[in-house]
């Protein structure tokens, strides 16, 4: 093949090489494929060759071409990764050069338009007193050309989605270290330090002991494992009724953190023999943008300029057969708006706390009735057979059989109200789950509930059953809304 390959049709490639996802080269190739068909669309043959849009599966530029191109110019590199069963598959990865390239490819070479296009969102972002984007995010937003600067105000600084989630991070925060946001002075930060530490598997079920050096703690130290995922071990202190604080908080003022850099010596000691010794450096640097909140998870809920990161133990990967082990950090923490923060995933001690909040709504607005409702989705479920058989009941009319459109497409779909004096005991919603499973060899579901007839249902999990339906047995997929602890029901698993 002689025909040369643009610089642009390298561009297209690098740009479904993914940062984060499945980079194997067949799942590529789909990607690149599809992309340039897309892009093909409505345009002479003459067009698609100017725009370097000539890419196919069986003429002209090939993927493999274009592939061996990228890695010539270095550009990409691949290697070849096993899988179980020793099955081995060639990832591709973007080089320096290769994202460098990228970049030029994204912002026509950094041309006056883009400068332009640039200079304007990083002008909106400091308007607000915002944390202004990463300056690929622009480099990207520009180059797709969907973004201009008013729907990135809109989706990245007055997101009306964002509210409600946000709300509940701030309140959970302000919870746990009793320090109300608002009552701070203007040269008053919070500073939140939550030591976790993830075990090898081998050590799961040995018990655990953390001391602390460098900083006051006022509480006794708590260790939990709040996640799905039992190996992290999280310290903090009991807060209220068996919830626990990921981590601790102090307020500190401004002049303190720029004179003084905190060092915090984690010992944590595994079994009977094994110690863990976490050194960390930490110096605290200050911006133009709003927030009060340091942390050592530096983890933020969109994309920022600011680096991202999180300081842990990781011992997952230590040898097993020695004793002592030191690890070292350093980083420099800057303060960013606490409802921002991407924290608090999957702990169970949110989950708590939010039940316990809706329980407490129940009452101050004497809600009395409690509504439920069981569904299977056809484009949801994953068992084949009962997506066929939602179909088939549909075709038949049968009355517990609706079509929600979207999503969720055709659905057995049954709705049930009760006194909520009632909610004490919901182990007849199983009875009724197996009594639909017998009747219509379905055999996956979903269970919602909700106080009040309005609104949506807010609460709700995934189930499938296993075994005999004379007899079967019940297993959780996953929770959707809420947590476990907003249901009375026993598992048999």
């Amino acid at each position: 093949m002689n025909t040369k390959i643009q610089d642009k049709t390298l561009g297209y490639l690098l740009n479904e090489i993914t940062e984060h996802g499945t980079n194997t080269e067949q799942v590529v190739m789909e990607r690149v494929l599809g992309c340039f068909r897309k892009l093909r669309k409505g345009l002479t043959n003459m067009e698609i060759k100017e725009k370097g849009l000539n890419v196919y599966s069986k003429r002209g530029v090939s993927f493999v071409e274009l592939v061996k191109e990228g890695t010539n110019r270095n550009l990409i590199s691949s290697e070849i990764v096993v899988r179980g069963e020793g099955g081995k598959i060639k990832e591709l990865k973007r080089t320096k050069e290769g994202i460098d390239f990228l970049r030029k490819f994204y912002t026509d070479n950094y041309s006056v338009n883009f400068m332009e296009f640039n200079k304007q969102v990083n002008a909106l972002f400091k308007k607000h007193g915002e944390l202004g984007l990463d300056p690929k995010q622009i480099e990207y937003l520009y180059w797709r050309g969907d973004h201009p600067v008013s729907e990135i105000e809109k989706t990245y600084i007055n997101n009306p989605y964002d509210s409600e989630h946000e709300n509940e991070v701030v309140e959970f925060h302000e919870y746990l270290s009793g320090i109300k946001n608002e009552n701070l002075k203007d040269d008053e930060f919070i500073f939140h330090f939550a030591p976790k530490l993830f075990l090898p598997e081998e050590w799961f079920h040995a018990p655990v002991r953390l001391e602390i050096e460098g900083i006051t703690i006022q509480n006794t130290v708590v260790l939990n494992r709040p996640y799905p995922n039992k190996r992290y071990v999280v310290a903090g202190f009991e807060k209220d009724n068996g919830i626990i604080s990921h981590g601790f908080y102090w307020i500190k003022n401004k002049e303190e953190l720029i004179n003084n850099r905190v060092q915090i010596k984690l010992n944590w000691f595994v079994g009977k023999r094994k110690k863990i010794t976490h050194k960390i450096d930490l110096s605290f640097q200050f911006g133009e943008h709003k927030g009060k909140l340091f942390s050592n998870d530096q983890s933020l809920r969109r994309n920022t300029k600011l680096k991202q990161f999180e300081i842990k133990t990781d011992v997952s990967k230590v040898n097993l057969y020695e004793d002592e082990f030191l690890f070292c950090d350093q980083a420099d923490l800057t303060h960013f708006p606490m409802e921002k923060h991407s924290y608090f995933a999957a702990d169970y001690n949110m989950d708590r706390w939010e039940s316990r909040k809706r329980k407490e709504m129940v009452k101050q607005n004497n809600i009395n009735e409690v509504y439920y409702n069981i569904l299977s989705s056809a484009e949801l479920n994953w068992e084949d057979k009962n997506k066929a058989l939602i179909e088939e009941f549909m075709k038949k009319g049968d009355a517990n059989f609706k079509n929600h459109g979207g999503d969720y497409g055709a659905c057995f779909d049954v709705n049930f109200s009760h006194h909520i004096s009632k909610e004490i005991d919901e182990a007849w919603l199983f009875d009724k789950v197996i009594e639909f499973a017998k009747k219509y060899k379905i055999t996956e579901f979903e269970m919602w509930k909700k106080y009040g007839e309005g609104g949506l249902y807010e609460i709700g999990f995934g189930i499938y059953l296993e075994g005999s339906l004379d007899n079967p047995t019940i297993k959780l997929r996953e929770v959707y809304l809420g947590s476990l602890a907003d249901w009375n029901l026993s598992w048999n698993e």
